[in-house]
Order: structure tokens, then C-alpha cells, then sequence
């Protein structure tokens, strides 16, 4: 950014000594102090530009948990925000002068030295020249804080942030509420199956075969007391399941250092607790039809 200051003095030295009364072309100042304009806009437009894509990041990490690595960019963020504040401040100042000055000086083509327009306009001369030095300091220190504040970033560690969508998480729990369903109605022909297989065979060997009787029985007593688990394990996870869906009630997603990742937390240990339960339920069960099918046939 050059400065307004040495434009403005080329063209007033040279009237000075030409001559004891001096015209000023209006719309060589109009010019220069639009100048003065456009670069404090385009200074505070750039620092803007910068804050925005630090602000996009930060908002890329999704975090209300905060770290004391997030908290020190709150910290930065806020620091370069109200100083971006106090620059806007003064662009707004420059501006102000400048519409001023096209206010006092409409219609006119020349501002004559000596009248009340040519001190305004040396007034708002002085006044540009030492807000567009004042801009120009604070520009460079505030891109200095940028540049650090992005320097924290890149070498900063954060935790890679998660987002699950809530609709995954409900297919997740109806799939296996079905297939936890299927599994019960298997189970309960497969009972009753055994149970008529175990009734017949009792009726023959009741006498000669005692002690496989005694084991069948065993057997249909386990076969029914994992029929009895599987139905528990059922009303537990369809417990969770209604729990999930009440805390989840108009979200679409959740990041993974929001105070909402414990509601995932919860899920992902509902879904693998009920995937053991029924693996070890199916495993004894699977058990117990083998040893059942194998005495029947003695």
C-alpha cells in the first residue's frame, strides 16, 4: 500500500509556488481519497479473508469438548476478531472523510485555497494519511497473528473427528432387533421340535435308557432357559434402542467431540453386547441340539 500522503503532496508543491492563491482539481483529490478507500477495504477484505479460512477450520473440528489446544484457538481467534473490529473501525472512519468531502465539495470543480472546503479537505487529508499509517501497522501485525494462528493448526494434534449419522445408527439397532425376531421364532420351533423328538423317546426308553432320559430332560431344560435369556436380551436392547431414538430426537448427526458422542458411545456398546449375547446364546444352543440329536438316536 503505497501511501496517500506522497500523491497528495505532487500535486500541491507544484500549485504552492505557482501561485498565491491555489485552485485544486476536485476530482484529482475525489481520486486520490477514493484510493484511500479502496486499500483500506481491500487490507480489511484480506485480513477477512484469512480469519474466514481459520474459522472454517476450527469449524471443521466439530468441538464443544474443549481441549486446551482448542481453547488456545478460541483464544487466537477472538485476539485477531476484535483487532479485525478496531480496523474495520477505522476503514469506516476513512470512509466517513471521504463521503464528507464529496458532500462539501458537490458541484464544485475546484476547491480555491483559503475557503472553508480547502481546510476541511487539508483536515481529511492529514486525517487519511495518519489512519491509512495506522491501518497499514495494524494489517501487519494482525497478518502475523494469522500466520501464527495457522502455524498452531498445522502443528497441533487433534483427534481425527467422527460423524455418524443418527439413521445409520436406527438401521443398525432395527436390523438386529429383526434378526434377534428371526432367531426366536427359530428357536422356538426348533423347542418344539425337540420336544416331541424328547417326548417320544421317553415314552420308549423311559425304562431301558434312564440315564439319557435324565440328560434329555437336562437338555430341554437348558433349550428353554436360552429361549428365556434371548427373549431378555430382546427387551434390553429394544430398552436401548428406544433410549437412542429419545436422545437423538432431531438430530441428524453427531461429531465426535460434541457432549452428544456418549449417546454413540452407549449405541456402539448396546449393538456389540446384544452381537455377543446372541453369538454365546446361539453357540450353547447349537450345543445342546447336538447332544439332544445324538442321544435320541440311541
Amino acid at each position: 500500500m503505497k501511501s496517500i500522503k506522497t500523491l497528495i503532496f505532487s500535486i500541491l508543491i507544484p500549485l504552492f509556488l505557482s501561485s498565491c492563491t491555489i485552485y485544486y482539481t476536485t476530482s484529482q483529490v475525489d481520486d486520490l481519497f477514493k484510493k484511500a478507500v479502496n486499500d483500506a477495504n481491500g487490507n480489511a477484505n484480506e485480513l477477512a479473508f484469512g480469519l474466514n479460512e481459520l474459522k472454517h477450520k476450527y469449524q471443521a473440528l466439530h468441538c464443544e469438548i474443549k481441549s486446551a489446544a482448542i481453547q488456545q484457538i478460541d483464544w487466537m481467534l477472538s485476539d485477531i476478531e476484535n483487532d479485525l473490529g478496531q480496523l474495520n473501525k477505522i476503514r469506516g472512519e476513512i470512509s466517513y472523510e471521504y463521503i464528507d468531502f464529496q458532500n462539501y465539495t458537490q458541484g464544485k470543480n475546484n476547491i480555491e485555497s483559503g475557503t472553508p472546503e480547502f481546510k476541511k479537505m487539508r483536515r481529511a487529508h492529514k486525517k487519511i494519511i495518519a489512519k491509512m499509517k495506522d491501518i497499514q501497522n495494524r494489517k501487519d501485525a494482525l497478518l502475523k497473528k494469522v500466520d501464527v494462528c495457522s502455524d498452531y493448526f498445522s502443528k497441533s494434534t487433534f483427534a481425527p473427528a467422527q460423524v455418524v449419522e443418527v439413521k445409520v445408527y436406527k438401521y443398525k439397532f432395527e436390523k438386529s432387533l429383526k434378526l434377534l425376531d428371526s432367531s426366536q421364532v427359530h428357536f422356538e420351533n426348533a423347542f418344539m421340535d425337540y420336544t416331541s423328538k424328547i417326548n417320544q423317546y421317553l415314552a420308549i426308553n423311559a425304562t431301558s435308557k434312564p440315564q439319557n432320559c435324565e440328560d434329555l430332560k437336562t437338555d430341554l431344560e437348558k433349550f428353554k432357559s436360552y429361549m428365556q435369556s434371548m427373549k431378555e436380551a430382546r427387551i434390553a436392547f429394544q430398552n436401548d434402542y428406544d433410549e437412542f431414538s429419545s436422545k437423538t430426537t432431531g438430530m441428524d448427526t453427531i461429531h465426535s467431540c460434541s457432549t452428544n458422542w456418549p449417546i454413540v458411545m452407549e449405541a456402539d456398546a448396546s449393538l456389540q453386547n446384544i452381537h455377543n449375547k446372541t453369538n454365546a446364546i446361539q453357540i450353547e444352543w447349537q450345543i445342546i441340539a447336538n447332544h439332544i440329536q445324538m442321544l435320541v438316536k440311541y
